[in-house]
């Protein structure tokens, strides 16, 4: 065991990128982003903010990198064939004489290496710290690396690497000196932490005695590269004996901090977007949501019993109902069920029962035409009245009077079930929906000049992680609900949420919107929307959302779960469903 004695504390001081590296060569120079400020992140993150008093040390580089570096008045020599790119002169190893830490590498730039080179008598003695991952070297990536000591015990290689299909990574090598720093036995220095993060993530390192016994720990503040600099949380490493450890109460309590925050802005303002992004970086950071993109060489990240998906959920709801768009809260609503974050769900029906009212329902019907099995994207039944249903079946079209209680042929022909529009000479035919697991996305698919494409659709479930184990994410079909379709486009449902389809010389695109009621655009027989456009039904896990210029109910009721794709009539009195199976309709009315 390391002897130990006390050190004055190592504040946070911030770790930011300002060398360039290997750069110029054969790769074109390639711009990198970085943070910069004094404190790891504001306060509200859950990040430190302590008052510097220790002085970053920058690495000294040579103007030219040369197999010989001056310390003291003497020649310090790269072993055969390397050369000296950026070099820490100090006294490393606690004998009063000057030491070398350095960044050194082959002639042409490859092969990277932290090594350290002790002064006095025992100057010839090079010995490596660490090694650039061979994924990162010059041949396969263009980069960036600095050389600081952060702390007196501390200092840190930073290398960002931007390597093929613009696919960007950082590495940190965290080498710590000894702490008893004898003179009569000095002892080198060691690489005691090692760092990468994925291409999404930026990662801001900084020293601070957390545990306040006197040696410098390390506070690494994570956050996204797209998201605002406050959107950061903190993984602790306590400086022990043996290496350094993870602090187990972070990130989950910066994660914690940073979602109550978010419920509570939640009330007043917009903050999907901040949502996601928060569960984005929950899903890189944390090792326990199955997708984690940072290592680190003291073990995975966790994030524990965090609420983050729950409160995350919580907020995208409540910030949905506040602008109207009922669709997106209620999938939020289920969402929570589906997580058993039964408080919160609590709250947030509350929110949604303000903008859509509660009103119980029941099958009234069960049809006993079986609907067609032939695939298409609108539904194989149709209402001609308020009380007369159409259903296609495999060889007829049966009429169902659902006044009278009867069912018989009906003399009408097949309906097509295909959705698509033209752009140009341009035919776009919608195939359907899908959920991918990695990446976590849904998608819309679609064929458009005799090539299939799709678009990505931006659910609110999305916030959900991949997950692992039973509660894994599952790739499959999605049900697509068809609204409406005009010139330039299509409107569809997956789930409750609506989005409007478009196809340019991009390719195809799905925004969403918040309503498909009204307009002028075609609702086709078998649409979830009536052919005058006034009424609107979409179904959800647990009921249905019946919406009409009135405003929106939610149709609720034990016969009501699971149901598939609906087409309400233009009194929107009845609803008619495909049961979960797919295999009946059932016909659906309040009590």
């Amino acid at each position: 065991m390391l002897r130990r004695t006390l050190l004055p504390a190592a504040p946070a001081l911030l770790l930011g990128l300002t060398a360039c590296d290997s750069c110029g060569r054969d790769k074109p120079h390639v711009p990198f982003t970085t943070s910069s400020g004094a404190s790891a992140a504001p306060s509200e993150t859950g990040a430190p903010e302590p008052a510097p008093s220790f002085a970053v040390v920058e690495a000294d580089a040579p103007p030219n990198p040369s197999a010989v570096f001056s310390v003291g008045g003497r020649e310090v020599r790269a072993r055969s064939g390397r050369v000296f790119r950026a070099a820490l002169t100090f006294d490393a190893d606690g004998d009063d004489v000057s030491d070398l830490i350095a960044l050194t590498e082959a002639t042409d730039g490859r092969k990277a290496e932290l090594a350290y080179f002790p002064g006095g008598d025992r100057a010839a003695a090079e010995t490596t710290l660490a090694s650039l991952p061979k994924e990162l070297d010059l041949d396969r990536c263009a980069r960036r690396t600095r050389l600081a000591r952060i702390a007196p015990t501390i200092a840190v290689l930073e290398v960002d690497a931007r390597c093929a299909k613009d696919r960007e990574e950082k590495w940190l090598a965290v080498v710590r000196l000894d702490a008893a720093r004898s003179k009569s036995s000095p002892r080198p220095p060691e690489l005691r932490l090692e760092i990468r993060t994925g291409e999404a993530m930026k990662l801001a390192l900084a020293s601070d005695d957390k545990d306040h016994d006197g040696h410098a720990d390390l506070v690494a503040t994570a956050g996204l590269r797209s998201a605002p600099e406050d959107l950061g949380v903190a993984l602790v490493f306590l400086d022990r004996p043996a290496g350094f450890a993870l602090d187990p109460s972070e990130p989950e309590q910066s994660f914690k901090t940073l979602a109550k925050k978010l419920v509570a802005d939640a009330a007043k303002a917009d903050v999907s977007e901040r949502a996601v992004a928060m569960v984005t970086l929950a899903r890189a950071v944390c090792d326990d949501l199955g997708e984690a993109t940072l290592k680190t060489s003291s073990g995975p990240a966790k994030c524990g019993e965090s609420t983050i998906v729950a409160d995350a959920l919580l907020a995208t709801g409540l910030s949905h109902a506040r602008a109207g768009d009922v669709g997106r809260a209620a999938m939020a609503w289920e969402a929570l069920g589906a997580v058993g974050a039964a408080a919160r769900r609590s709250a947030l029906e509350a929110a949604l029962d303000k903008v859509a009212k509660p009103a119980e329902a029941t099958v009234v019907r069960r049809v006993a035409a079986r609907p067609t099995t032939k695939k298409g994207v609108l539904a194989p039944f149709a209402w001609t009245s308020d009380d007369e249903l159409m259903v296609e079946s495999d060889s007829s079209v049966v009429k169902v009077d659902v006044g009278a209680g009867t069912e018989g042929a009906a003399d009408a022909l097949a309906w097509p079930r295909g959705v698509a529009w033209r752009n140009g000479d341009t035919s776009i035919d919608v195939l359907g929906a899908s959920r991918t697991c990695d990446p976590v996305e849904r998608r819309v698919h679609a064929t458009a000049r005799e090539a299939k494409t799709s678009a990505v659709l931006p659910s609110v479930l999305d916030i959900i992680p991949r997950g692992t184990g039973k509660s894994a994410c599952k790739p499959g079909p999605l049900p697509l609900a068809a609204l409406s379709t005009s010139g330039d486009g299509a409107t569809i449902a997956v789930g409750a949420e609506v989005f409007r389809l478009t196809f340019d010389d991009r390719g195809l695109s799905a925004t969403p919107v918040t309503s498909a009621l009204g307009g002028t655009a075609l609702s086709p027989p078998g649409a979830a929307r009536s052919a005058d456009g006034k009424v609107l039904a979409l179904s959800l896990e647990e009921g249905l959302l019946v919406s009409t210029s009135s405003g929106v109910e939610r149709w609720r009721g034990a016969e009501l779960t699971g149901l598939g794709p609906c087409v309400p009539n233009a009194a929107a009195s009845r609803v008619a469903c495909l049961t979960s199976n797919q295999d009946s309709v059932v016909i659906v009315a309040k009590k």
